[in-house]
């Protein structure tokens, strides 16, 4: 288990390194989802296992978002074409 301490939240370390719905493992090949809660990872779903309308939505959130970090380590995404 880690403690996120950016919210408080406890995640078992197989969350992000199995398929949240059947269990496969990942092993860094193929279109993967992550489900975010403000900015932190949840679980992640493989290929198999995404909905059409889950794999529509990352589709776009990647032609769409840029991703990077905050200085707490929480995911930021930023549309692209923007900048600061």
């Amino acid at each position: 288990m880690s403690t996120d301490n950016t919210t408080g939240t406890t995640q078992d370390v197989n969350t992000l390194s199995r398929c949240h719905r059947c269990g496969k493992k990942y092993r860094g090949r193929g279109e993967w989802n992550v489900e975010m809660r403000r900015g932190v990872p949840q679980w992640i779903l493989c290929p198999d296992c995404q909905s059409p309308e889950e794999n529509a939505e990352a589709a776009i959130n990647e032609a769409m978002l840029h991703y990077g970090r905050d200085s707490f380590g929480r995911c930021l995404a930023m549309p692209k074409g923007i900048s600061l």
